[in-house]
């Protein structure tokens, strides 16, 4: 079975029940999953053709973002939003 295909539903899954730290559990392995392609295809084929290279190259943009709209929102680690329906 493809792990990386399973993990992404259960990421989504989490994140539609409300279990983030599930959610973000399987985030942080699909990009252990993400970087471990990255490396692997790099190991592989040293020389690359130019479709190739793009597509290497968005692919390491995405395993480099940063989640950023949390601090755009204000939040820290120490605010209390009063629950769930804070949230809404």
């Amino acid at each position: 079975m493809r792990v990386g295909k399973y993990a992404f539903f259960k990421q989504s899954r989490y994140g539609v029940a409300w279990q983030l730290q599930q959610a973000r559990k399987q985030t942080r392995k699909l990009r252990t999953y993400l970087g471990r392609m990255i490396r692997d295809i790099e190991r592989k084929l040293p020389q690359l053709d130019a479709d190739m290279e793009v597509l290497l190259s968005r692919v390491k943009r995405i395993e480099q973002q940063q989640r950023s709209y949390r601090a755009e929102l204000g939040f820290s680690g120490t605010t209390n939003l009063g629950g769930y329906s804070a949230l809404r």
